[in-house]
């Protein structure tokens, strides 16, 4: 498997604007040419608000995270969100870009992993406190992340939709379609909708 490869697997949702932040473990053999990468897909992804960041987290593990600024700025809006990040000491006034630092700042020099995470993933804020509260146990469902309460249907097909996009982003690169032309294949691939 190519690095192209693995962050197309791992992170289609969110180069595709349909969830706004992917995080993974990069696998050790990539390490040598993830810098030289990550700088050329950004170049080309950041007028769209889409970005790659290489975490170096305690232990010396690579974290990456992909994320949506414009999807983050969208999610960040709900007030339930908003008020779990001041209660888990985010500073609200300064946006999405130091939201996104006090984050990173976290991953990469404590080793506890903070549980914030899974609201800039995008999950529901409901399940990561859920998550929290129990522990990671007595969920009502089990897919990309623990549903505690809500409709566990609509996010059946949620994390479905993630599937889906990966699978069909995997055949476009199979295809020769660049990391950077994703979305806008994954959109033609769907009529203009996602």
């Amino acid at each position: 498997m190519s690095i192209e490869q693995s962050l197309v697997m791992r992170a289609s949702p969110s180069l595709c604007g349909i969830k706004p932040s992917s995080l993974f473990l990069l696998e050790k053999k990539f390490y040598p040419e993830a810098g030289k990468k990550i700088n050329n897909w950004n170049r080309a992804l950041n007028p769209s608000g889409r970005k790659i960041k290489m975490l170096v987290c305690l232990g010396g593990r690579r974290l990456l995270f992909v994320y949506d600024k414009n999807l983050l700025e969208k999610y960040f809006e709900n007030s339930k969100v908003r008020e779990y990040l001041r209660k888990k000491n985010y500073d609200l006034s300064g946006g999405v870009d130091l939201l996104l630092k006090e984050l990173f700042f976290r991953m990469e020099n404590t080793s506890s992993f903070p549980h914030e995470v899974g609201v800039f993933l995008g999950y529901p804020v409901d399940d990561v406190i859920g998550y929290e509260e129990n522990s990671g146990s007595n969920y009502r469902y089990s897919g990309c992340w623990e549903v505690y309460s809500g409709d566990v249907e609509n996010a059946k097909n949620r994390m479905e939709s993630y599937k889906k996009c990966s699978r069909t982003c995997i055949s476009l690169l199979g295809c020769g379609v660049k990391i950077e032309n994703l979305c806008e294949s994954y959109r033609k691939s769907f009529g203009g909708t996602l």
